[in-house]
């Protein structure tokens, strides 16, 4: 008969786009099988859960996407993978064409995903004859967390995870399941051992046992949400397709892991989150061309010869925290601050200064010993890393100052306090060594490298510390002078400080004052401020000689004005300011 002629040569077509689809999916890594009823409903389905009422009524095809036994017969498209089917098949296709059609198939329905139990032969056929709905009895299962038309034979494993997960945490109550999925198993695992320590921190504080639900509300309020509304704020995710919010959570607490381990000290996960975000808004901000001229300039140029980030970069870094972390202490300016120490005498001072500062904003201390081997370059050691780290630890708990501590041992001490101060707002240091008037011995100036490449405010003691009350801003209208201007009105503003303006005409003459533009800045702040404009031949003696007079117990200036070459060759005022001061120095960039 013709008519059955058509049917086979139909189902030898499917038969062959059938070996076709699974050899495809294979290359892409992919399955190309039908789900298993059986495991989707183990992983994803109420337990005891009252199954409803069969219901008549038309469903999409391309939401079949299981079978009850039968998953090993069809590909996910439902095309036939045995030979052995044919006869049903090609009678089936007669009967849909010729004979007034088939009876309803009967499914069951987990979320949005349809399983046959009976007429999976149909779907196939019904498929191949290019239909959109098929008549179906409906009966409806009741699901924990979603499943789609989309889910794979792997993802099942992740949703009976994330099913088990949300069982034992009761988070439904306070998020919808979706906010939990995954593309790894395993995750699951890492969110429950954050709940096991928040519960263990419950205990200790309360003193008494709670449930995994209480402690699951508790990570959930203070830990997780939080750090997925930064990630929504940011759009992270753009930053990394196919992958969910809390995908990128559990990579941020795991990289959080292994940075604690490498840096020695404990890192928030808002930390992480914070670091994330920028390197996406470094990306964004700065096109493809302009970052690999960057990365050619790392291989090439010494770290003392790179321009360093652009003005405000730290400052940028204080918004982006802003927009993320609305509640985050109160938003203080310096929240964590970096002291390398080394131990001798008068380096104390700069930790002394630390703490000072650490009071004033409610922060902590980071402190880092970098152990030099001892080489004809390198500076004896006066201490041991193990009485470095004691009297560290001592001056922080004598002031009540929250502090962590860090020991690395090499020989590239600029290096390691730029890498550190990624995770700092503000680094503190002694000046154990004035900057040289001789053009190639300040290249090998590290103070100098670190202010151009860290990307936080320098806040340099030459000789002892100062309670900070009296501040002269030295401002020449320069875009990094701003960025101190900006650091002025807020130690004015929150520490109660009385600042200076000091502005002043170089030797040729050039009006370099400015004040307009600072007190009109300045006028919206409720400061005690005061404005002074001199002369001379030497910025750098005006500024001193004006701090003297004023009593100024911190300097705030721009950082270095010309690009690294041009300023080792003609020298600048930060580095004349360097040479004689007396009283700290904060260097903004």
């Amino acid at each position: 008969m013709p008519n059955y002629a058509t049917a086979v040569n139909d189902f030898r077509q499917a038969r062959r786009k059938a070996a076709m689809e699974e050899i495809m999916a294979r290359l892409a890594g992919k399955s190309a099988q039908l789900l298993s009823f059986e495991d989707a409903r183990r992983s994803v389905a109420e337990v005891d859960a009252v199954l409803r009422p069969k219901e008549l009524k038309e469903i999409p095809l391309n939401a079949i996407v299981g079978s009850v036994g039968r998953q090993h017969d069809f590909t996910r498209s439902f095309l036939p993978l045995r030979d052995s089917d044919e006869d049903r098949w090609v009678r089936i296709e007669h009967a849909q064409m010729y004979e007034g059609g088939t009876p309803p198939i009967e499914v069951y329905q987990l979320g949005d995903a349809y399983f046959v139990l009976d007429g999976n032969h149909r779907v196939s056929v019904a498929r191949r004859l290019g239909a959109d709905t098929i008549e179906a009895y409906v009966t409806t299962i009741p699901v924990t967390v979603p499943i789609t038309p989309d889910t794979s034979p792997e993802e099942l494993i992740v949703k009976e995870r994330q099913a088990r997960f949300l069982e034992k945490t009761g988070l439904t109550r306070y998020a919808p399941a979706q906010a939990f999925d995954m593309s790894h198993a395993g995750h699951y695992e890492t969110l429950l051992e954050q709940i096991e320590e928040v519960r263990q921190k419950l205990a200790q504080t309360t003193g008494r046992s709670h449930s995994m639900q209480i402690a699951a509300s508790h990570w959930y309020e203070n830990i997780y949400e939080p750090v997925l509304s930064a990630i929504r704020r940011r759009n992270l995710l753009e930053e990394h397709p196919g992958r969910t919010e809390a995908d990128l959570y559990v990579w941020l607490v795991e990289n959080r892991y292994q940075l604690e381990e490498q840096l020695q000290w404990n890192l928030p996960t808002e930390a992480t989150t914070m670091d994330l975000a920028e390197q996406a808004q470094h990306r964004h901000r700065k096109g493809f061309f302009t970052r690999t001229s960057e990365a050619v300039q790392r291989l090439i140029l010494p770290e003392s010869l790179r321009a360093g980030p652009s003005p405000g970069t730290w400052r940028k870094r204080l918004e982006l925290r802003a927009q993320m972390w609305s509640s985050l202490r109160d938003q203080v300016m310096f929240r964590d601050i970096l002291v390398p120490l080394r131990g001798t005498p008068d380096s104390w001072q700069a930790l002394y200064q630390a703490v000072e500062i650490a009071h004033l904003e409610g922060g902590q201390v980071l402190g880092l010993h970098i152990h030099q081997e001892i080489s004809a370059f390198s500076a004896p050691q006066t201490a041991t890393a193990s009485e470095i780290e004691a009297k560290f630890r001592q001056v922080c708990l004598s002031a009540g100052v929250p502090h962590q501590f860090a020991l690395e041992e090499n020989n590239q001490l600029t290096k390691t306090v730029v890498e550190r101060a990624r995770w700092a707002d503000l680094i503190v240091m002694h000046i154990s060594q004035r900057p040289s008037s001789k053009t190639f011995s300040r290249l090998a100036y590290g103070t100098r490298t670190i202010v151009l490449q860290s990307a936080r405010p320098v806040w340099l003691v030459p000789t002892e510390y100062r309670p900070i009350r009296q501040v002269l801003l030295a401002f020449d209208g320069s875009e990094k002078s701003k960025e101190a201007l900006y650091i002025a009105a807020y130690i004015g503003t929150d520490w109660k400080a009385k600042v200076t303006v000091l502005t002043s005409k170089d030797q040729y003459g050039t009006e370099l004052s400015h004040q307009d533009f600072a007190h009109e800045y300045l006028k919206s702040f409720k400061i005690d401020v005061n404005f002074l404009q001199k002369e001379g031949d030497e910025p750098a003696d005006v500024i001193l000689q004006s701090a003297s007079e004023c009593n100024a117990d911190v300097l705030l200036v721009g950082g270095y004005g010309y690009n690294p070459l041009m300023e080792l060759m003609l020298g600048s005022t930060v580095n004349g300011i360097l040479q004689k001061s007396k009283i700290p120095i904060c260097v903004c960039q």
